[in-house]
Order: C-alpha cells, then structure tokens, then sequence
C-alpha cells in the first residue's frame, strides 16, 4: 500500500493565487487520465482554491475505490476533512466505470483542497478526474 499525494514542490511560494474561479481543470500527475492506481494505494492532488466558493469534483475511473477530498490547511501539511454537511466527508464510494460528481457549497476560506482516490482490492485506471470552481457558494 503506498500514498502518492501530489502537493507542493519544495521551495515553491506557500500561497495560493486568490482568483475568484477557475477554467475546468483535469487533474495531471497521479491522477491523469490513463494512470494506473495499485490496489490499496492513495493517489491525490492539491488544487488551488483560494478565492473560490463552490467546488465541484467529477470523477470517473475502472474499478471501485473512494473519492476523498480535505482542506489543506496553512502549514501545507495538515489536512481537514470538510464539515460533515459535505457530501464527501470523509469519503464517496467510486462505483466503477462511473461518473461521481461532488459538490463542495461553499470553501470556509481554505486555500487548497487535497483530491484523492483511494482505491479498493483491484488496480483502477483513471478515466478523467475534473475540479469546477466559481466564485459564489450555494
């Protein structure tokens, strides 16, 4: 079992750019479409999100597994699961080869959200995972 969490390079600036949305975003690195995800390993994302108020997470891959998402916190090191009003706290079951879309109604002022997979007893391949964000909370 391994955890593969794409976030900071070191030495990069620790604060987020503040814009009020963002163009669609498919997610690159350990979750790109084509990746292969082991059984029982963690793979995320963190995405800037500083300035936004809703967030949508849709995600698609081959097997079975969980979509969590947390807040990372100032330090860039500690994680938040989001409140428990969240639909994707702490975790949405990913029913193979189908779309998941989650919606986050409003960003408690974070700068980064952690997207991840955690997937289940069978390797899955990531068919796409896309972050949506708007200025405006629901």
């Amino acid at each position: 079992m391994a955890i593969n969490i794409q976030g900071l390079p070191p030495g990069s600036l620790r604060n987020a750019p503040s814009m009020p949305w963002r163009p669609p975003q498919r997610l690159l690195g350990p979750l790109a479409p084509g990746f292969v995800i082991p059984a029982n390993d963690t793979n995320g994302v963190v995405v800037a999100c500083a300035g936004s108020g809703r967030i949508r997470v849709v995600a698609k891959v081959s097997a079975a597994g969980t979509l969590r998402l947390r807040w990372l916190l100032a330090d860039h090191v500690t994680t938040v699961t989001p409140p428990a009003s969240n639909p994707a706290d702490p975790g949405t079951a990913l029913v193979a080869a189908t779309e998941l879309v989650i919606d986050v109604a409003a960003n408690p002022g974070h700068a980064y959200l952690e997207v991840a997979i955690v997937n289940g007893a069978g390797a899955s391949t990531v068919s796409y995972i896309d972050v949506f964000q708007t200025p405006y909370s629901n």
